[in-house]
């Protein structure tokens, strides 16, 4: 998408001025690229964050993410899924952890895209 985005843009004529101008590859993606793509970039970014945290507590639910000393949001679930029957609440606090952040970067980029 930021290929495409890039190609189309090269061959404005306000990029081929700058080049004609003498210009360098820095100042053409400062001044004429990035502004044309930035929310684009940031609107990727932001579901690739959401998309990697709800990875990391998938790997973590079967055992193969970070080994218990560590502290991670998968691996709290299933030491915590044996006590379910006599607490819930306890196993919803890393499961409602795991949607606020991907919820809040899925509404952050949703906000940054329009």
């Amino acid at each position: 998408m930021i290929r495409a985005k890039t190609l189309y843009l090269i061959r404005q004529p306000e990029v081929e001025a700058a080049q004609l101008f003498g210009f360098g590859p820095w100042h053409i993606f400062k001044r004429h690229l990035w502004p044309s793509f930035r929310k684009d970039v940031f609107t990727l970014a932001c579901f690739g964050a959401g998309t990697s945290v709800l990875a990391l507590a998938s790997v973590g639910f079967v055992y193969v993410g970070l080994r218990p000393p560590h502290a991670e949001l998968g691996l709290m679930m299933v030491e915590l899924f044996p006590y379910y029957s006599d607490a819930p609440w306890v196993l919803l606090q890393p499961l409602t952890s795991v949607v606020i952040m991907v919820l809040g970067f899925h509404l952050i980029a949703g906000g940054k895209s329009e």
